[in-house]
């Protein structure tokens, strides 16, 4: 039996108001390692503790050859995984500025993350397996401030930092991921608030627009 907690969060209306809205989650319970995940395929699959060993290394070894390779792999009735870039540590963001020479070359970019999309087989397979019940609710505090005091906080963030993620909005103001990210590109969006952005889609920033 798995519990689901029911979560308070705050979603960013028309007009910079905040509306607390209710989403879902799954208690998780542990981790589990990777022996107590071999120990549970050998307990339910009969294979032997080896060979299980052997074909979970190797498939972590290949796709990693694959995706250093510039293709994604997709394993039918798990999902599609593919490599995400982005630059080093220490190393700014490049723009597409025609009147600045690029600041990047290979050594300065790398692989930052794996994507993994599962496959909608596989989340049925979890949703046929599960049975839920409620858990204890979840409250999470979050300022009730303005658009414009938000506004002012990210201003004074960029005094003194070179540019803002989406995540650093995030922790700044207590809005959650979507709500953060309209309320970005609306002050990107209006020249009045100073506000500008570098790079592009995941690897967006805000920064202080050129004055």
């Amino acid at each position: 039996m798995a519990e689901y907690i029911k979560q308070e969060m705050s979603e960013q209306m028309a007009g910079g108001q905040l509306e607390k809205k209710a989403y879902y989650r799954l208690k998780t319970y542990s981790n589990f390692s990777m022996e107590e995940f071999i120990d549970f395929m050998v307990n339910n699959q009969g294979l032997k503790e080896g060979e299980v060993l052997k074909v979970i290394s190797g498939m972590v070894n290949e796709v990693a050859h694959i995706l250093a390779l510039g293709h994604s792999v997709t394993i039918d009735g798990l999902g599609t995984f593919r490599a995400s870039l982005g630059v080093v540590a220490d190393k700014e963001m490049d723009g597409f500025d025609p009147e600045e020479e690029s600041k990047r070359n290979a050594q300065s970019v790398g692989v930052k993350n794996v994507l993994f999309k599962a496959d909608k087989r596989f989340v049925r397979a979890v949703d046929s397996r599960i049975s839920l019940e409620r858990g204890e609710d979840s409250r999470i505090s979050r300022p009730q401030s303005t658009r414009e005091e938000r506004l002012g906080q990210l201003q004074g963030f960029l005094q003194t930092h070179a540019f803002a993620t989406i995540r650093d909005y995030m922790h700044m103001v207590g809005l959650n991921r979507s709500a953060a990210t309209r309320e970005l590109r609306s002050f990107a969006e209006d020249p009045a608030t100073g506000i500008a952005t570098k790079g592009q889609s995941s690897h967006k920033v805000y920064v202080r627009a050129r004055e």
